[in-house]
């Protein structure tokens, strides 16, 4: 099989990329840490003036009431405080006394709330429309720092080509952390074009306007010397109209009758389907977050208006692209749909790197199957009829203004397309095949067209309501152009990336990537959602780094190891599944060590190894036997990573009593219970009582001859089988 001459784009390293599907989860602190490295580069800082912010990013019309301002203080907050809230009442009742604020805005104390994510505080508002009753809508974050010290930004603007070096100190880092998770969940859970928000430190004062592409900080100012800054501020954020304040203005808050018919349609559905657990058409009707219509419009022209409520996909932090999904009630179609909200790079090359509406038309038009039926698909445009860009990137080049990284303008973009569900709807482990084999023809046939996906995930393929499985998702795709502009990076979620992606991160992408990428995601489900003797370190074997904390994606020799053993580690109850993942295993071990080796040394089917493929899942579903209903409840959901080091380190202590004691010990597996949530919210209880896992006893083979010749012998198969489980910010 020849190599790619295709030129490689770099793989960027996000919290997304190594967080979605990782088996363990992080705290709110931890969170904080994740995000703030996530920013590290994208500060920009320097030049900005408090009032050059103001007048840059928050224009009104008429005079600024001088006079009323002048009248406000701060001289009621402590200026040595024992504790941060002492500090939050005085600043809220300073701002209250002022009257800068229409009457529907008001502040609140959000500190204690409870929840992972709480600012200190909020200005929030009462959104009153024709269309809809009155809606409380936070719209913009301050947080409260008692020391000036906990300032993430310099105050040393003689050196300001420092400005946006990651910041040295732990309280620093952590106020940084803080505003990125702030803003982060503001972005996810709300519909902004950017986010403005207020930082104090002490006796300091920062205003920031964030988007997908950095962060602007101003200089610092003393608040209780200069408190008609502050006060200007306030004045022209409660001026400002919605757009002016982030807000998108395509998204509008629903009625009561549209939040009706998105609820009955999603109820419909389920309905429908009383044996698949669709755990995301309950999450879609969280009443915690407020219920919008979204528009859409495409090339025809036709404006699609879908009733959403709260995503179940949407990224961690708010730097780079972004992808969110809902599922929506498409006003003008009146069926149940799912949205997908992008911000994508505008620097990709349209030879090489088209949109999705573009790879799904062009798809389409070769008659590539399982795709998904698209509905619409176009640029978001702004209220002056243009497509919706980032602004921050703009503000490198000002004099004098710095940031450590290479800027990029992202751009708008929405697609609405039939409803479909996570593979762990399936309602056994025979659909969940067929899906899959759908999936992997839909590449193979993509492939032939000349794409390739790029970054298949444990959602990009999804299954229709009749079973079908359809590949979605292709934002990474990529044409095979020889001659192509090479992007500044691209993402890739870990867990699911091939062997020799995650061992060379700059290599260039081939189809064997892709077929690879099949071969985890079908793993993943079926140890999270089918009777197995996996373990917990089953499981961390799709998390594997080198270095967790390097800037790449550097690893996968725990996957290695898993296909270079002689046998099998893993065991399925179902024989028809385990003989399915036994014929890939062998396959993908081949292809993983021979596949530089000179055509004439490879076996004759790896010149396509897509129709090899192809035909081991063809050969698995013929077979008889297959259970109606062997589907479990997720038997790996996440935990909470200090919860299991913290039992890891338990057992590793009483095994060293033990081995005092005795001079022998028995090693436990970590293991975690089953639960129906894939989203942990805390420690969820661990079982340490099974046995480590059983070995098919295999003679070893060379591999090419393991892989070639043994795939249409006689696999072993189990004599019987094992009696089946039971299965914030709106």
């Amino acid at each position: 099989m020849a190599g790619s001459t295709l030129k490689a784009t770099p793989l960027k390293k996000t919290t997304d990329s190594l967080r979605r599907y990782a088996a363990l989860t992080t705290d709110a602190k931890q969170q904080h840490q994740s995000n703030s490295s996530a920013m590290d580069g994208h500060w920009i800082g320097g030049s900005v003036y408090p009032r050059k912010f103001m007048t840059t990013f928050m224009k009104v019309k008429g005079s600024v009431p001088t006079a009323k301002i002048r009248r406000m203080t701060f001289n009621a907050m402590p200026r040595n405080p024992a504790r941060e809230s002492d500090m939050y009442p005085h600043f809220k009742e300073a701002i209250e006394k002022s009257g800068l604020l229409p009457a529907h805005f008001f502040l609140e104390d959000t500190s204690s709330k409870g929840g992972d994510l709480r600012p200190d505080g909020t200005l929030s508002s009462r959104v009153f429309s024709l269309r809809s009753r009155s809606t409380k809508r936070k719209e913009l974050v301050w947080e409260v720092k008692r020391l000036v010290n906990q300032d993430p930004y310099r105050t040393d603007y003689d050196k300001l080509e420092q400005f946006a070096v990651k910041v040295s100190t732990d309280s620093a880092a952590q106020t940084a952390g803080q505003l990125a998770s702030y803003i982060a969940t503001q972005f996810s859970q709300q519909h902004h074009t950017f986010v403005i928000t207020l930082l104090i430190c002490g006796d300091h004062c920062r205003f920031i306007l964030s988007d997908r592409s950095a962060a602007v900080v101003t200089r610092h100012f003393n608040y209780r010397q200069n408190p008609e800054i502050l006060g200007e501020f306030i004045w022209r954020f409660g001026q400002l109209n919605e757009p002016s304040r982030g807000f998108d203005h395509t998204a509008k808050v629903a009625t009561p009758a549209e939040q009706k018919l998105l609820h009955s349609a999603i109820d419909a559905v389920a309905l429908a389907h009383p044996t698949r657990t669709i755990s995301d058409l309950a999450d879609a009707k969280d009443s915690s977050a407020t219920c919008y219509v979204m528009t859409a419009i495409g090339s025809d022209g036709v404006a699609h208006h879908c009733v959403v409520q709260k995503p179940h996909y949407y990224p961690s932090t708010f730097i780079g692209p972004s992808h969110r999904t809902f599922v929506c009630f498409d006003l003008t179609t009146n069926k149940l749909s799912l949205l997908e909200d992008f911000w994508v790079s505008t620097l990709n090359d349209p030879a090489s790197r088209p949109c999705e509406a573009t790879i799904l038309e062009k798809l389409g038009a070769a008659d590539v199957p399982h795709l998904a039926q698209l509905h619409t698909a176009g640029p978001v445009l702004n209220v002056n009829k243009q497509p919706q860009k980032t602004i921050t990137q703009r503000q490198k080049d000002i004099k004098r203004s710095f940031c450590t990284t290479t800027l990029i303008e992202y751009s708008h973009y929405r697609s609405v397309h039939e409803v479909l569900f996570a593979l762990s709807a399936v309602k056994h482990s025979r659909e969940l095949v067929s899906a899959l084999r759908d999936g992997l023809q839909c590449l193979k046939a993509a492939h032939a067209t000349g794409f390739f996906h790029r970054n298949l995930t444990a959602h990009s393929i999804m299954i229709a309501p009749s079973g079908e499985g359809i590949v979605t998702r292709w934002t990474e795709g990529l044409a095979k152009v020889e001659q192509r502009t090479i992007a500044p990076y691209r993402m890739a979620t870990y867990q699911f990336m091939s062997i020799m992606l995650a061992e060379k991160p700059d290599k260039c992408y081939e189809v064997i990537d892709d077929l690879e990428s099949c071969f985890w995601v079908l793993l993943y489900w079926s140890i999270h959602h089918f009777k197995s003797n996996a373990t917990m370190e089953t499981v961390l074997m799709f998390d594997d780094l080198d270095d967790p904390k390097a800037d790449n994606m550097h690893g996968g020799a725990k996957k290695r190891r898993f296909l270079q053993d002689n046998e099998i580690s893993l065991t399925f109850d179902c024989s028809e599944l385990q003989e399915l993942v036994l014929n890939l295993w062998k396959l993908v071990r081949t292809w993983v060590i021979m596949y530089r080796l000179e055509p004439a040394l490879q076996p004759a089917w790896l010149q396509d190894p897509a129709a090899r493929m192809l035909q081991v899942f063809d050969d698995a579903l013929a077979e008889e036997g297959w259970p109606d209903s062997d589907v479990l409840c997720d038997q790996f959901p996440p935990i909470l990573e200090t919860a299991y080091r913290n039992k890891e380190r338990t057992e590793k202590e009483t095994i060293a009593v033990s081995m005092s004691h005795t001079g022998a010990a028995t090693f436990p597996q970590v293991q975690t219970s089953g639960g129906r949530k894939r989203r942990a919210q805390g420690e969820a209880p661990i079982d340490t009582s099974r046995s480590r896992p059983k070995k098919i006893q295999k003679p070893a083979a060379p591999v090419a001859q393991t892989a070639e010749a043994s795939y249409s012998s006689a696999n072993p198969r189990r004599s019987s089988r094992v009696t089946k489980v039971r299965s914030t910010i709106s």
